[in-house]
């Protein structure tokens, strides 16, 4: 265990919104997180911080202390509900929520490989995010191998580019290790379906999937992330909105897609389910 999650388990009492774990425990034992396929108990638990505010910036609130886990289960916005959600849903026991397992998995998720040894550690692009879970068998590519994939080739940039932006690149030497993760982001395959989104594809989505949100600026990859979540045939998506400014269950994805400007296309995982211990 690194040095970082013992610190982080010192200060887990005090996290922002650590007040609703009975709360979330109590919902997690009635609905029987337990016994669901992990991509159900993510999207259980994201439906269980439906209505949490929506607050950006919480992972960047005191550059000058370094990179350090921040759960924060008071606000959130799309990457960290996303997070959240999948480390509550791996964390579920039959009696609970093991609060432990929820750090240890934060980090698991937020960082390469597992790993928080700085601020480049942290996964800022979608497309970074979810092939370092598809390297370490922690998920699947949805849309790799299927019949309206095609290369994600958009080169990312904009951190670089846009440094005064993010108060973590000012420290020393951490704008030219982010240059070399850019680089290295670019050089690896991604696959995405560019929109317009047919029918046919949103149906391979299932409920508890993570879907990244192409932006069409130039230098990012992905604008905006949620949780899929199905009933029946339509394919609907949780997310923790800037507009709505809370997590809400919103309209079904491949219309969001389709009839937003902003966005032009889809990526997309499935988590797998860890052995249990």
């Amino acid at each position: 265990m690194t040095a970082t999650i013992v610190a982080t388990l010192l200060m887990a009492p005090a996290f922002p919104g650590a007040d609703r774990w009975p709360d979330l425990e109590a919902v997690s034992r009635r609905e029987g997180w337990v016994r669901m396929p992990i991509g159900q108990r993510i999207a259980h638990a994201g439906r269980a911080l439906m209505g949490t505010p929506y607050v950006g910036g919480t992972l960047d609130v005191s550059p000058e202390m370094g990179e350090v886990l921040r759960p924060n289960l008071a606000g959130m916005d799309c990457v960290t509900f996303a997070e959240q959600a999948w480390a509550l849903a791996v964390a579920t026991e039959s009696d609970g929520i093991d609060r432990r397992r929820f750090l240890a998995e934060l980090t698991q998720i937020r960082y390469r490989g597992g790993h928080n040894f700085g601020y480049a550690a942290r996964l800022h692009y979608f497309s970074d995010w979810m092939h370092d879970h598809v390297r370490r068998g922690r998920a699947m590519d949805v849309i790799k191998g299927s019949l309206e994939a095609s290369p994600f080739t958009r080169p990312v940039g904009f951190m670089t580019r846009n440094a005064e932006k993010y108060p973590g690149l000012a420290r020393p030497g951490m704008l030219d290790t982010m240059k070399e993760v850019e680089a290295t982001l670019n050089a690896t395959p991604r696959w995405w379906w560019a929109k317009p989104i047919s029918d046919d594809s949103a149906q391979r989505l299932q409920t508890g999937d993570i879907v990244g949100f192409a932006d069409v600026r130039p230098g990012l990859d992905c604008a905006h992330v949620g949780i899929v979540w199905r009933e029946g045939s339509h394919v609907r998506v949780m997310h923790a909105s800037s507009r709505a400014m809370r997590v809400v269950l919103d309209g079904e994805i491949a219309a969001l897609v389709n009839g937003n400007r902003a966005w032009s296309g889809l990526l997309a995982i499935r988590p797998i389910d860890p052995q249990r211990k």
